[in-house]
């Protein structure tokens, strides 16, 4: 609940995320991904991103970008062969402040 701003940073095939409290508090965690884009920042309310990730029907997801101030898309991934899911999430994004 401390950490509502997250800040996304990524590179390619790498995801790490950052979050700062108001007590001077900091967390830090680098996940690897499927990524092949330009460099991209952009922050998100934490409490949005999950209460999507929640009601998402997969453990798997695809979140696609276009620009640090356009909304994301967040969908679930199938495994091939399985019938594709009808399901899409928008997430606005978060003016990042330095």
């Amino acid at each position: 609940e401390k950490y509502r701003g997250i800040r996304f940073q990524l590179e390619t095939n790498n995801l790490r995320i950052l979050a700062h409290n108001p007590e001077q508090e900091e967390a830090e965690e680098e996940i690897e991904v499927v990524y092949d884009g330009a460099p991209l920042e952009i922050g998100f309310n934490a409490n949005y991103l999950l209460e999507v990730l929640k009601y998402m029907p997969t453990e798997e997801v695809r979140m696609g970008f276009k620009a640090p101030e356009r909304a994301a898309t967040v969908e679930p991934v199938v495994a091939e062969g399985e019938d594709p899911i009808d399901y899409l999430c928008l997430v606005m994004p978060l003016r990042l402040l330095d």
